[in-house]
């Protein structure tokens, strides 16, 4: 699963409704809507439209518009699209779909909302491939199978993968926090976090060179999406042999049970160097939210999960230690 479609996923649907969803067929995403749909799409009003952000911070990120009514603004946790600058207000306006398109209403901004140069004043029309201005930042509304989205999309997927071990870097977090957060306040099921550290690396990459522990590394990523990762989880490198899991559904006996089949994998891999065979081992730290636990960040629960980690390292490595939030 791409950027785009990952992030479809997050924004479009509860924790519980991703942990109950069945990996048994694929669900249909936007990008694979085909031409004759999305023509019947823009005659019925029904083509899943978009805003994405083309000018200030964080270009090309896409927002999918999933509800009827959705609020922009920077105070995190009260709105429906975050966007983080200080020039816009807290609640800044709100997008409205009807039968007769997408609308647009301020909501009282200190800097106003701004749609093709006019100043909303009252609720005003929001045509798809219009430009609207919030503070330092625009945003145009785009129908999801738009060319401007589609490049933009593959332009940002490229900069958000490792190209070593094709998981997504550290720079998707803040990307999906938002989402995190407001499903959490919903979800009546568990979520994991994982993170995995490959033992003694430096002593592996020392002894057989950069190029084997690279080998290592990506082997080690392979077996984790193979063994590990559903199309509705994210896989992260988050440093040179770290890796970051978020595993929505799954609750404490479930992250043991997945925690120690990785590991074994892992362990019963070999790899070849100068015909011997070479294993390395990891080390796994877990931390389970479950409903109902008040949580700030989705930092917190990694910070808890990589303190579980250490307590694996400490213990003498090649082990799994998972806790609760």
């Amino acid at each position: 699963m791409n950027l785009p479609q990952l992030m479809c996923h997050w924004s479009g649907c509860t924790i519980k409704e991703m942990a109950q969803s069945k990996d048994t067929k694929p669900t249909q995403l936007l990008d694979e809507i085909d031409p004759l749909t999305a023509a019947q799409n823009q005659q019925n009003n029904d083509t899943p439209a978009c805003l994405m952000i083309i000018y200030g911070h964080d270009v090309g990120r896409t927002f999918w518009l999933t509800r009827d009514k959705m609020v922009l603004g920077r105070e995190r946790e009260q709105v429906d699209i975050w966007l983080d600058s200080e020039h816009i207000s807290r609640k800044h306006c709100r997008i409205i779909k009807d039968q007769d398109g997408y609308f647009v209403e301020d909501l009282g901004s200190m800097n106003g909302t701004i749609i093709e140069n006019d100043r909303v004043t009252t609720r005003q029309e929001l045509p798809f491939g219009h430009k609207i201005q919030c503070g330092d930042m625009v945003l145009q509304l785009l129908r999801a199978g738009s060319l401007e989205r589609r490049f933009a999309d593959r332009l940002r997927e490229a900069a958000m993968r490792d190209e070593l071990t094709n998981a997504y870097t550290k720079k998707i977090i803040p990307e999906i926090e938002h989402e995190f957060l407001k499903g959490t306040r919903f979800s009546e099921n568990p979520l994991t976090i994982f993170m995995v550290d490959i033992d003694h690396f430096k002593q592996l990459n020392d002894t057989h060179g950069h190029i084997f522990g690279d080998q290592v590394l990506s082997s080690v990523s392979q077996t984790i999406q193979k063994e590990v990762i559903r199309k509705r989880d994210l896989f992260v490198r988050f440093g040179g042999e770290e890796f970051l899991l978020i595993l929505p559904g799954v609750d404490l006996p479930t992250a043991e049970s997945l925690g120690e089949r990785l590991r074994h994998h892992v362990r019963e891999t070999a790899f070849k160097m100068d015909k011997r065979a070479i294993r390395v081992t990891i080390s796994i730290g877990g931390c389970t939210w479950c409903p109902g636990v008040k949580v700030r960040s989705l930092y917190d629960l990694i910070h808890k999960a990589d303190l579980a980690l250490y307590e694996s390292k400490r213990t003498g490595r090649n082990k799994v230690t998972t806790t609760l939030f």
